[in-house]
């Protein structure tokens, strides 16, 4: 019984840590801009963009759209992708997701985002809104 409970325990405290692990990427370094330049990207929902500005704006920055990343010394690059997941009932769902930063178009860092099915049948990576915070966090340092 102990040995058992021991389990139940462990992987109760493993879960959030697995929820994290389709997250991955590397912080862009040296950012001295208040102001990040994002390349607009037409074919991402609207839900999608305006989830990624609100979590630029948390993280300190001002978002200016750009057409290309050319168009400023530091720039961002986003791309989303949805599917439907059958779990408790069809619904859409964030497959995968990636930003890059770029340097005089040069990229510095990224991070990527990839949805991963649970055990029981649902998605182990939380609302659209925490993924894109988690990637926001992982990607780009507090603004200057």
């Amino acid at each position: 019984m102990k040995l058992t409970t021991a389990l139940l325990l462990t992987g109760a405290l493993a879960a959030p840590v697995c929820a994290f692990a389709s997250i991955d990427g590397t912080m862009a370094q040296g950012i001295r801009e208040r102001e990040l330049c994002v390349v607009d990207n037409i074919d991402a929902e609207s839900e999608f963009r305006n989830t990624l500005v609100r979590s630029l704006r948390t993280r300190g920055y001002d978002v200016k759209f750009v057409v290309e990343k050319g168009d400023c010394d530091v720039a961002m690059t986003f791309h989303a992708a949805y599917g439907v997941t059958k779990g408790w009932g069809p619904r859409r769902v964030l497959k995968a997701s990636s930003f890059v930063v770029y340097r005089y178009s040069q990229p510095i860092a990224s991070v990527q985002f990839r949805y991963e099915k649970s055990m029981f049948g649902g998605g182990s990576n939380g609302t659209v809104e925490q993924v894109i915070s988690q990637m926001v966090f992982k990607l780009l340092p507090p603004a200057p």
